[in-house]
């Protein structure tokens, strides 16, 4: 029978090391031998092995070194490819059964008992290394979701300025984590006005990215697919532009924040006129924007996060942005 399970025996003793071995291969695992703790550090970088069997008490890098040379790699690299320890000794002393588990070991395997208890510490070993593996699986599938969702969240993301005169844009976003409650966008309204925004979601994670996805669906100037920022007309121009606190009102009545999913938005909208640079804009519990120009001024506004208080009226304010004058949201 074969369980695909390499095992690494390390033991200082050739006895040991022939008489361990062959119990051990005699369970059906493939065995490699070393017998010292450099000998062993060398072939594990070359090879991962899912069970390793050392001897605690060897000459140059003995069986506790070895422990803690092969966590600390795990820990550095992440790669979660584990290995179940066990330390062979001949000592049932408590106080090294603590240093052993402190540095790293899984289990104990007692010299003098070695042929009675091998095959129960293996059957724990590769019960364990089996859920293990299983449980690598899953990250892994759960890490491509997350990176697959974080791509669709960038796509959301504007790619490039609108083309309107008088006015420069830039922005730059990093997330945490794969996914972000944070999100922005700037878009053309029509002929002479352009919309910006920046929202946060409360919290972290694929909640918040979903909510902060939703929202910005609603966002979108297009009358076809919303008509948050812009409602159609029975007369030209066929349109009107919705006033930022109305937008920010029909928001908090779409996001109520509720007992049992407690996320709120802060958010900031405006809405310019390239020409005029007249800003009309409303805040809902987020930072102020800073205009900076021969001075330096903040947008005011008061109105609490989206959510969190049902049927509030949102106020629109009014500012006359300056030439050269920068804004950071």
């Amino acid at each position: 029978m074969s369980y695909d399970m390499a095992v690494l025996l390390v033991d200082d003793d050739p006895t040991v090391r022939l008489a361990v071995g062959r119990l051990v291969e005699r369970m059906g695992y493939t065995v490699t031998r070393a017998s010292d703790g450099e000998e062993a550090w060398d072939i594990v970088q070359q090879q991962h092995f899912p069970i390793l069997i050392t001897d605690w008490f060897m000459p140059g890098m003995d069986g506790i070194d070895l422990v803690k040379h092969l966590r600390q790699q795990e820990s550095e690299h992440h790669a979660g490819a584990y290995t179940y320890i066990i330390a062979l000794t001949g000592e049932d002393d408590p106080k090294l059964i603590k240093q052993g588990m402190d540095a790293g070991v899984d289990d104990f395997l007692f010299k003098h008992r070695a042929r009675q208890d091998l095959d129960m510490r293996l059957s724990a070993a590769r019960r364990i290394m089996s859920m293990h593996t299983d449980l690598q699986n899953s990250h892994a599938r759960m890490r491509e979701d997350l990176e697959a969702a974080e791509r669709v969240q960038r796509s959301l993301l504007p790619e490039s300025p609108p083309g309107i005169p008088n006015l420069l844009a830039g922005w730059r976003m990093d997330a945490s984590a794969h996914l972000a409650g944070d999100l922005f966008n700037l878009f053309s309204i029509d002929e002479e006005h352009l919309g910006f925004y920046v929202l946060d979601v409360s919290g972290h994670g694929v909640a918040a990215a979903l909510l902060a996805t939703q929202l910005s669906r609603l966002m979108i100037p297009d009358m076809s697919q919303s008509q948050v920022v812009k409602e159609p007309r029975e007369d030209a121009p066929w349109f009107r532009v919705v006033e930022p606190g109305e937008v920010f009102d029909r928001l908090n009545k779409s996001f109520p924040m509720s007992s049992r999913q407690m996320q709120f938005i802060t958010m900031f909208y405006g809405v310019i006129n390239h020409r005029s640079l007249v800003l009309r804009y409303a805040g809902a519990g987020h930072p102020r924007p800073i205009a900076i120009g021969d001075e330096t001024r903040t947008l005011p506004f008061d109105d609490p996060p989206l959510g969190v208080k049902h049927g509030h009226s949102f106020t629109t304010h009014e500012v006359q942005m300056l030439p050269d004058e920068r804004l950071f949201v």
